[in-house]
């Protein structure tokens, strides 16, 4: 049967580079266009925040068989037969190095907001919420779901190829899965420059 597949994490997790890697290997992904090889968002998921509006649930219900991109799930409602009828990659990081990167893009997307916080305490307090809602947000997702590291996923691309091919039950094509993750350091870059180039944005 086919089913919803959600591509979900915490912000900064390598969601956009999985996204990727599922698109490169020929797994239909939902998404606008101009999204389609950069963050891979459908901004139509915020239909689930509060009472899930009915546009949003049935989209959702006629994107089996693609792939959703969905941050932060215990912030949305996903229907108990979505969820039930779908299944899930979950995607983590290590928590200082996602907390450092959340507040990268803070700053760079709010500087009006953020201008004037300690960097340090800032990211200490991200990674505490993070470490406080990573638990909730897992139990938002349904039960049918792989797991996978954002560090593992760069460190051995053809292993997480594998384990992405294996989980959807699917004949995909690995090396343009693997070709998608570009070689580089899993702790937080200095910049956004990287983003474009689907290395999970950190």
């Amino acid at each position: 049967m086919s089913r919803l597949l959600l591509v979900s994490g915490m912000g900064r997790c390598g969601t956009s580079l999985v996204m990727g890697m599922l698109d490169a290997g020929g797994y239909p992904v939902e998404c606008p266009p101009q999204c389609r090889g950069n963050s891979y968002e459908d901004t139509r998921v915020h239909g689930l925040i509060g009472e899930p509006h009915l546009d949003c649930v049935r989209w959702l219900e006629g994107a089996t068989g693609r792939a959703v991109k969905l941050l932060d799930p215990h912030k949305f409602r996903l229907p108990e037969s979505l969820r039930l009828s779908s299944r899930a990659i979950w995607l983590t990081r290590d928590l200082a190095e996602q907390a450092k990167s959340q507040w990268k893009f803070m700053r760079a997307m709010f500087p009006e907001y953020t201008g004037g916080r300690d960097k340090r305490e800032a990211a200490q307090a991200i990674e505490r919420s993070l470490r406080r809602e990573q638990p909730e947000a897992l139990a938002a997702l349904p039960d049918d779901r792989l797991h996978l590291r954002f560090e593992d996923v760069l460190a051995h691309p053809t292993a997480a190829a594998v384990l992405l091919a294996d989980f959807l039950g699917m004949k995909l094509d690995l090396d343009a899965m693997v070709a998608r993750v570009q070689p580089r350091s899993p702790h937080c870059a200095p910049t956004l420059a990287m983003e474009r180039f689907l290395v999970g944005g950190p």
